[in-house]
């Protein structure tokens, strides 16, 4: 390897992580971040409206329950070919606040390490949903670190996708 020292991170929606772990794995991936924002398709489906998989359009419901099935599917097989996992959730109100515990639940029970949770930017489909308060933001993520770590330091510029958290 030209620079043995560079540590390697994919950030993700999962979507094909599961068919693609052990790829990325031997080319010397060793951290991965999954965007999970529902681990119910009754949830999922308010936050994604379609999905492209397997050469077909899937949508409402069925697009979530192939997402979410995927990406824990993937986060799984990531884990245990011993990748350190972090999931970014977005915290939209109304729509998911009330299911971040679960998605905590779930994801440390496949392996993952941390989870950060970070506050809807509304745009697009979403545009019409105002972002949540730093109190309901603390609130959640203190709630949700009585099961998984939280990565509290995203301050939401994308620079978390270039660093390994934990070792700041």
């Amino acid at each position: 390897m030209k620079y043995p020292n560079v540590q390697l991170c994919i950030c993700t929606n999962g979507l094909l992580l599961k068919e693609y772990a052990e790829y990325i794995f031997e080319l010397g991936v060793r951290y991965i971040t999954v965007t999970i924002n529902a681990v119910s398709p009754h949830i999922g489906k308010n936050i994604y409206s379609w999905i492209i998989y397997d050469k077909k359009i899937w949508r409402g419901y069925e697009a979530a329950k192939k997402l979410i099935e995927n990406q824990l599917a993937g986060v799984q097989k990531s884990a245990d070919l011993g990748m350190l996992v972090k999931i970014n959730s977005v915290l939209i109100p109304n729509i998911n606040d009330f299911h971040m515990v679960e998605i905590s639940k779930k994801v440390k029970e496949l392996g993952a390490y941390i989870h950060n949770i970070m506050p809807l930017i509304p745009l697009a489909e979403l545009n019409h949903i105002r972002p949540p308060t730093c109190d309901l933001l603390r609130s959640i993520r203190n709630q949700c670190e009585r099961v998984l770590p939280q990565f509290r330091l995203c301050k939401q510029c994308r620079a978390d996708a270039c660093s390994i958290p934990g070792l700041e």
